[in-house]
């Protein structure tokens, strides 16, 4: 907590709050709140004398359901929460979701962290990061074989209690009973769609929107599966299972031969030009004595080639595709300028809080009150249109000179096997547009350096005090994830931490990879 404290007027400054209501320790009692830097809350569970001076208070976490002592001077200044702004301990969970929970050692009921639709989204999923942090500081995790372990245990619907006397526990969804015909037809449609089968799933009758979907889960009592969603980008949904239809027999693969031709590529996928060449750095060298080629390397910051078979000598040039590297950078949408007052100066429009920005200054208007407002608020209008695509291009994953990187290419790979997000950036002003996994090489070492970019969040506006905190747990939750899918994917792993401010605790933020030996 903050040391900003004014004793004559009963307040104390919390970072990233502001100025708030405080009270001395010794008023305060077991059920009151508190609120400390960066809006996190706590709940008093216990409290009795350290000494003639000083308490010794038990308090439990609003968001993670943890429980922590803290020695305090009995004439401290704390921000206690008024009680019309008391915060529930955990999440309303929805009975039909997998639901991990944590109950602390001072008797308190028991309290949702997270929950999902999968126990994977349960223990993984936002805001908490029950299996991939907490289980780790209470000695049932911090290693994937061990974390792996406790996971499966509790699934199986054991609880299980650490040292220090904190218990935890995963409750499955509450399922109705079915009926024999709707079990017998989930039998017949799960043999058709087993798991890591691809599928069309249609909603509703007569729809347009359809998803490619994979099967990720094996049906529950009710006919639903979880499945991978390509338009969600890789996010895991839960269907029924009657609404999956087979997929379109797709073209067959070009025949014949190898050759020493090359088809030559725009980041759109778009062919340019063909080219003649013993390998690809021959290709290259070729195809960039081509005027059309050289002009697409300018614009695209690089250009792609594959070689032909013989099937496909015959096709003339320029009808043949490529797999496009780029797409059309995120919408436009308009941004609110606003003093910290709440009084809006102006609207722009932009694709990002970066630009809005930027757009915004070009204002007189916002120019003017800039010096005195103490700092602008820009926030995401609200819109059911949103403007055409603007005409940059975006890389993903990685800048355009890295993504031909092999330790850059291999771990990208591991991320979209396993449908992870990547990062989109733009390519003319190089930042980030799309949150996602971003990549850096060592080129030097052979290593690359995983991260975790977004920073959209920061240009909504904070709705609540908690957005930052939880923002932290997030980020931190899917660096933990990018670990773990490496980690089994055979990568060796080196772990970076740091504190977003003092009294912190280090948190993950990043990745230094090594590629196993075999290259996979």
């Amino acid at each position: 907590m903050s040391k900003s404290t004014d004793v004559a007027t009963g307040t104390i400054h919390l970072q990233d709050v502001g100025r708030v209501p405080a009270v001395e320790a010794q008023e305060l009692t077991v059920g009151d709140q508190l609120m400390y830097n960066y809006g996190s809350v706590y709940q008093i569970t216990k409290i009795e004398d350290a000494s003639p001076k000083f308490l010794r208070i038990n308090e439990v976490s609003a968001e993670t359901g943890e429980e922590y002592q803290r020695r305090v001077k009995k004439t401290s200044l704390m921000a206690r929460v008024p009680e019309n702004r008391l915060s529930r301990l955990g999440l309303d969970a929805p009975t039909t979701s997998y639901r991990a929970q944590v109950r602390p050692p001072q008797g308190l009921d028991w309290i949702t962290v997270s929950h999902g639709a999968t126990v994977e989204d349960a223990t993984t999923g936002h805001p908490a990061y029950f299996a991939s942090s907490i289980l780790g500081s209470h000695g049932l995790g911090g290693h994937y074989d061990t974390t792996k372990a406790s996971v499966k245990a509790m699934t199986e619907g054991k609880t299980l209690t650490a040292e220090d006397g904190h218990s935890f526990r995963i409750l499955p969804p509450e399922q109705p009973e079915s009926t024999p015909s709707k079990t017998a037809a989930t039998a017949t449609l799960a043999e058709q769609y087993p798991v890591a089968t691809p599928a069309v799933y249609v909603p509703e009758e007569g729809e347009s929107y359809r998803d490619v979907v994979i099967v990720k889960s094996e049906p529950d009592a009710n006919g639903n599966v979880d499945v991978i969603s390509s338009r969600r980008n890789g996010e895991t949904i839960r269907v029924a299972l009657d609404r999956l239809q087979p997929l379109p027999e797709l073209p067959p693969d070009p025949e014949g031969e190898l050759t020493d031709w090359w088809t030559i590529t725009d980041a759109q996928g778009n062919e340019i030009a063909r080219a003649q060449g013993e390998d690809d750095p021959g290709a290259r060298t070729a195809a960039m004595r081509q005027k059309s080629v050289r002009a697409a390397a300018r614009r695209d910051k690089g250009f792609a080639v594959r070689r032909l078979r013989t099937s496909e000598l015959s096709v003339p040039v320029g009808e043949l595709r490529g797999l496009p590297r780029t797409a059309p950078a995120a919408p436009v949408d308009r941004w609110s300028v606003k003093d910290r007052q709440g009084d809006e100066i102006a609207q722009v429009e932009a694709a990002s809080y970066d630009r809005a920005v930027r757009v915004a200054n070009e204002d007189p208007k916002v120019r003017a009150a800039a010096p005195g407002a103490g700092g602008l608020v820009y926030m995401r209008l609200a819109s059911t249109e949103r403007p055409a695509p603007t005409s940059a291009h975006v890389t993903y994953g990685a800048f355009p000179d890295s993504l031909t990187v092999p330790q850059v290419d291999g771990a990208i790979r591991v991320l979209m096997l396993s449908r992870q997000p990547l990062a989109a950036f733009d390519i003319d002003t190089e930042k980030c547009v799309t949150p996602g996994a971003y990549l850096d090489p060592r080129r030097e070492t052979g290593e690359v350096c995983l991260r975790y970019c977004g920073s959209e969040w920061d240009g909504f506006g904070r709705t609540t005090m908690f957005d930052a905190a939880a923002e932290r747990v997030r980020r931190e939750q899917i660096v933990t994830r990018y670990a773990e899918l490496f980690r089994a994917a055979g990568w060796t792993i080196e772990e970076y931490r740091e504190r977003a401010y003092q009294g912190d605790r280090e948190r993950l933020v990043g990745l230094v990879l090594t590629p196993p030996a075999n290259g996979n």
